[in-house]
């Protein structure tokens, strides 16, 4: 009986770490577990023998196959195989969980994950260098890859599951053969934390799909890697500092509601936000535009801004114009809903391009001489009550053309900061009634 029960084991070449039930003494099950060659043991398993059938392919000791009751791989229970290269989890899979180390420093080069897959704990793949094709089940319920699970690792490409919430730190680091990344549609990704793809040195294309859910990614994510460009989904609410390599041109969709960038505020590797006319669309969710940032950017990308617009519901609610002096063929500003104060700036002199700005309802102060230098200025337009506070007057614009005039003066000593000048421009109501102003 006893030969016939270690026939059994060796014929089917077992590196799956097991302890075999069904009256076996000790001392055999110690043979057995010391003769697996190529196994390491950690932990006891116990698995009945019909199911050893089912583990391993007799003839091709290199590739098992594992049984649909084996619910989870334990901590270390293929570490440092140097035999083991294939790995498939047999249709009905129960397999729920592949612990810390599972497979980590082995000669795996390929495994097809089943859909019953919840959790995989850190470092389970570590450092496995022949490891270059994983494959998600469909319908895979795993909700998070974890820190350093992949690091080290030949993949190629990897299609990260729609259910997976979070990428833990370094998942992917030092990936030097990944070339792509793909999130399925409909994924419920929410973080990319800190170094998770550091080092891809090869990686070229991230891909989010329709409807990603992403809002944060850490610092070093993406450091070291191929990227030259890449796109983001309108879901994105903060990068953190270090986020990308200085040359990737980052690309926000109009309408997405980032709200945290690097400390330094306005980040000049941003792309895709100015249009081919020149139109630049800043997001809701930028809360800073740090001085220089957008003349470096129009020397970077070799293209001029000539209009900038500030989505509604915008992070600066107080704003100094004067990173715009470096724009020279500036012509156009139009705030978003939001800002509440504009500065007046002294150093603003003679800023001959602007033609006209626009402010939001949602001004609720101008300092005076806020718009002094901007000499050709051809339309202002602003809300009713700002009229009203600026020019200290509760009056019906729509009256007599005396109060019209009295208005314009109030309003042009406010905000160019004089008492005469031979300007020609008009101010703009929103209620479409328009003031003209000229030689006060």
């Amino acid at each position: 009986m006893t030969n016939k029960i270690l026939n059994i084991a060796f014929c089917f070449g077992m590196f799956f770490s097991c302890s075999i039930s069904y009256g076996m003494s000790a001392e055999l099950e110690s043979h057995i577990r010391n003769t697996q060659s190529g196994f390491q043991h950690h932990r006891n398993k116990v698995i009945p023998l019909n199911e050893i059938v089912n583990l391993m392919s007799c003839g091709n000791s290199d590739s098992i196959s594992i049984s649909p009751t084996i619910c989870e791989i334990n901590d270390n229970e293929f570490y440092q195989n140097n035999r083991l290269k294939r790995v498939s989890f047999i249709a009905d899979s129960s397999c729920r969980w592949i612990m810390s180390s599972a497979f980590a420093e082995s000669s795996l080069e390929q495994i097809n994950l089943p859909s019953s897959l919840w959790e995989i704990e850190d470092e389970a793949f570590f450092n496995c260098r022949f490891l270059s094709i994983v494959n998600f089940a469909q319908n895979c319920l795993l909700h998070e890859i974890p820190q350093m699970a992949f690091s080290g690792t030949a993949i190629t490409s990897i299609c990260i599951p729609r259910t997976v919430e979070k990428i833990c730190c370094g998942a992917f680091e030092n990936c030097v053969e990944l070339c792509e990344v793909t999130f399925e549609t409909d994924s419920r990704i929410e973080r990319i934390d800190e170094y998770a793809f550091y080092g891809c040195i090869s990686l070229t294309s991230v891909t989010f799909g329709e409807r990603s859910k992403l809002k944060w990614i850490g610092g070093g994510a993406f450091i070291e890697t191929g990227l030259t460009a890449i796109n983001l989904p309108r879901t994105i609410e903060g990068l953190y500092d270090d986020v990308f390599d200085s040359n990737v041109n980052i690309r926000f969709p109009w309408g997405c509601r980032v709200k945290h960038f690097w400390r330094y505020g306005f980040p000049d590797n941003v792309d895709g936000i100015v249009s081919l006319d020149g139109r630049l669309l800043v997001p809701a969710g930028i809360d800073m535009i740090g001085k220089g940032v957008l003349s470096k950017y129009e020397s970077t990308h070799n293209q001029k801004i000539k209009n900038v617009e500030f989505e509604d519901q915008s992070e600066i609610l107080q704003f100094d114009l004067e990173p715009f002096l470096e724009l020279k063929e500036l012509a156009g500003i139009k705030f978003g809903l939001g800002v509440e104060k504009i500065f007046a700036n002294k150093n603003i002199q003679n800023f001959n391009s602007l033609q006209y700005i626009q402010l939001p309802k949602s001004i609720t102060e101008v300092e005076v001489g806020a718009f002094h230098g901007f000499w050709s200025l051809q339309t202002l337009s602003i809300h009713m009550n700002l009229a009203y506070l600026i020019s200290g007057m509760n009056i019906d614009v729509n009256s007599e053309d005396k109060k019209k005039k009295m208005m314009a003066k109030y309003l042009s000593k406010h905000l160019f900061g004089l008492e005469t000048w031979n300007m020609e421009f008009e101010i703009v109501l929103d209620d479409g009634v328009t003031i003209q102003i000229q030689n006060l």
